[in-house]
C-alpha cells in the first residue's frame, strides 16, 4: 500500500514543471549554437541538469514511498519529501527563469546587463584562489581546492547564494542597486561572502567535501558555534577576498539589525559578527593597521546601542541558558583558525588578488578613496562581455593566472558551462569550457542512495532525508526565505 495520501497530485505538479523547463530547452535550441553567449550557453545547460536531477529526486521519492523501500515516521512524511522536492526544483527554476529575463534586451537595459556580465566575472575572480591548483608539499601531488565554476547572477533585494547539486555552478542573486556601479561599488563587495557558502559546500579537501572535514574537526557543543559554521567559513573566505573594505561594510550591514544579540541559528549574533573579519585579518598577519582602526570603529559604532555582556544561544548548552560575548570569542577565535588552517595552501593567493589595502582611517575620506580604489583597479578592470547580439561579444579565452606580483590584473575570462549527454569530452588546451554529463551530481553519494531500489533495501527516515537536508541544496525562495540559503 502507497505511503502517499495521493500520488496523483503529486506527479501531474512534476509533470507542469518538468513542461516549463522543457518549453525554455526547446527556445534555447532555436538559437544558432555559434551565436549563443557564454551566459546563454550556461543558463541552458543549468536548466538541463536541473530538469534531469529534478526527475531523479522526484521519481526517488514518489516511487520509493508507494513501493515502500522508503519508510515514513511521526516526523518525516511521505509528502513532507515531495514537497519540498517540488519547492527546491520550483525555487531553482524560478531564478533561472529570472537570470534568462534580466539578460535579455527585450527586458533589460544595457546598463542591467552590463553590472550582471559584471557581477559574474567579480564572483569567478572571488572564486579563483580557491581554484587555483596547489602542490601537496608531503605527497608531491598537485591538488584543485574546488573545481571550476559556472557563475550565473541575477537581481534580487539583497545578496545571497543558491548552492545546487547538479553541476559546478554558482547562482548568486545581487542586489538591484548593483545596476549603478559608479554609484554604489559597495554592494558588490558581499559577492565575495556568498561565494563563500558555495566554496563551504563544493570545496574537496582529499576527496572529502570541505563541510564535512570542517564539522568533524569541530566539537559539535556548544551547538550554537556549529550551527554558526558555514556563515563563520563565508565571513572568512570573504575576508581573505575583499580585504579590510567588507569588513568595514560587514560593520554597517550589521548596524542595521534591530537587535544586536539575537541569535537565530545560523548566523554569528550581529554584535560579534564584525570581530570575525578584524580577527581574520588579524590572524593572517596582515593590515594590522586596518584591524585595529576596524575595531576603533565597531567600538565606537556600539556606544548608541543597547550594550550587553552576554547573549542566549537558540541552541544551548545544557545548564548555560547565556554565553558571554568574551567566551563567544574566544570560541570564534578557535574556528577562525580551524577554517584558516584548511585554506592555508591557498593563502598566497588571496594576498595575490585581494581587492582592497590597507588604511588607518575608516572616515568618510578614507572610505570613498577605498571604494574609489576597489571600483577603479577590480570592478572596472574586470574584462567585460560586449553588451549585443553579435557573435564577437563572446569571450571564450582562458582565465589568467593570478600573478603575485601585480595584485592589481582583474581582467577576468568566464568559462561557459556545457552540459552533454553521454560521454564527456577530454579537455583541450586553452578551452574554457567546463563540461558536465547530463545527470551527474556533485555527491556521488546521491546516486548510490537512489540505487538502493535495485537491491531491495528499505531507507528509514533519517538515511533518506540527508538527500533533502545536506546536499547544501537550497530551500528558501529566491529572496532569501528559507534554509539553507547562503546570507
Amino acid at each position: 500500500m502507497s505511503q502517499i495520501v495521493n500520488s496523483s497530485e503529486w506527479e501531474n505538479r512534476w509533470k507542469t514543471i518538468d513542461n516549463v523547463m522543457q518549453s525554455m530547452l526547446d527556445d534555447f535550441a532555436k538559437i544558432n549554437e555559434d551565436e549563443k553567449k557564454i551566459w546563454q550557453t550556461t543558463l541552458e545547460s543549468s536548466i538541463k541538469c536541473l530538469k534531469n536531477f529534478g526527475e531523479k529526486q522526484f521519481k526517488f521519492f514518489c516511487e520509493g514511498f508507494r513501493d515502500n523501500w522508503l519508510v515514513t515516521s511521526q516526523k518525516y512524511s511521505a509528502e513532507y519529501a515531495l514537497r519540498r522536492t517540488i519547492d527546491q526544483i520550483s525555487f531553482d527554476l524560478s531564478v533561472l527563469q529570472r537570470a534568462h529575463a534580466q539578460r535579455l534586451s527585450s527586458t533589460s537595459t544595457d546598463q542591467a546587463r552590463d553590472a550582471l556580465d559584471r557581477a559574474d566575472r567579480l564572483a569567478y575572480k572571488a572564486l579563483e584562489p580557491a581554484m587555483a591548483e596547489y602542490l601537496n608539499e608531503e605527497t608531491g601531488d598537485t591538488i584543485q581546492f574546488l573545481q571550476k565554476t559556472a557563475i550565473i547572477t541575477y537581481f534580487q533585494k539583497s545578496t545571497a547564494v543558491r548552492v545546487v547539486p547538479y553541476g559546478p555552478i554558482a547562482i548568486i542573486g545581487i542586489p538591484f542597486s548593483c545596476i549603478d556601479s559608479k554609484k554604489n561599488p559597495q554592494d558588490y563587495l558581499a559577492v565575495a561572502h556568498e561565494v563563500g557558502h558555495y566554496v563551504f559546500w563544493h570545496a574537496r579537501v582529499n576527496d572529502t567535501p570541505l563541510h564535512v572535514v570542517l564539522r568533524s574537526e569541530m566539537a559539535e557543543d556548544p551547538a550554537w558555534r556549529f550551527g554558526w559554521l558555514e556563515e563563520i567559513f563565508a565571513d572568512v573566505y570573504g575576508c581573505l577576498v575583499a580585504g579590510p573594505l567588507i569588513a568595514r561594510d560587514f560593520q554597517d550591514l550589521m548596524y542595521d539589525n534591530l537587535d544586536l544579540y539575537d541569535d537565530d541559528g545560523l548566523h554569528p549574533i550581529a554584535v560579534l559578527r564584525p570581530w570575525i573579519y578584524s580577527e581574520t585579518l588579524r590572524q593572517i598577519g596582515e593590515f594590522d593597521i586596518s584591524q585595529g582602526a576596524l575595531d576603533s570603529r565597531w567600538a565606537k559604532l556600539l556606544i548608541h546601542r543597547v550594550k550587553a555582556e552576554t547573549f542566549t544561544p537558540k541552541n544551548p548548552v545544557a545548564n548555560e541558558p547565556t554565553v558571554t560575548l568574551e567566551n563567544a570569542r574566544s570560541l570564534l577565535q578557535e574556528t577562525i583558525m580551524q577554517i584558516l588552517a584548511r585554506l592555508q595552501p591557498l593563502l598566497p593567493n588571496f594576498k595575490a588578488s585581494i581587492w582592497s589595502k590597507e588604511t588607518d582611517a575608516f572616515n568618510k575620506e578614507q572610505i570613498d578613496k577605498l571604494y574609489d580604489t576597489f571600483k577603479i583597479k577590480t570592478l572596472d578592470r574586470i574584462k567585460k562581455e560586449k553588451i549585443g547580439n553579435a557573435p564577437e561579444a563572446v569571450d571564450r579565452q582562458p582565465v589568467k593566472a593570478i600573478n603575485p606580483n601585480n595584485p592589481e590584473v582583474g581582467e577576468v575570462n568566464l568559462p561557459v558551462f556545457r552540459a552533454v549527454d553521454g560521454t564527456v569530452p577530454e579537455p583541450v588546451p586553452d578551452d574554457n569550457t567546463i563540461y558536465w554529463r547530463v545527470g551527474a551530481t556533485k555527491d556521488p553519494w546521491l546516486d548510490f542512495y537512489r540505487g538502493v531500489s535495485d537491491n531491495n533495501i528499505k531507507l528509514s527516515p533519517a538515511i533518506w532525508s540527508t538527500l533533502l537536508n545536506d546536499t547544501g541544496w537550497a530551500v528558501g525562495g529566491p529572496e532569501g526565505d528559507g534554509n539553507p540559503l547562503g546570507g
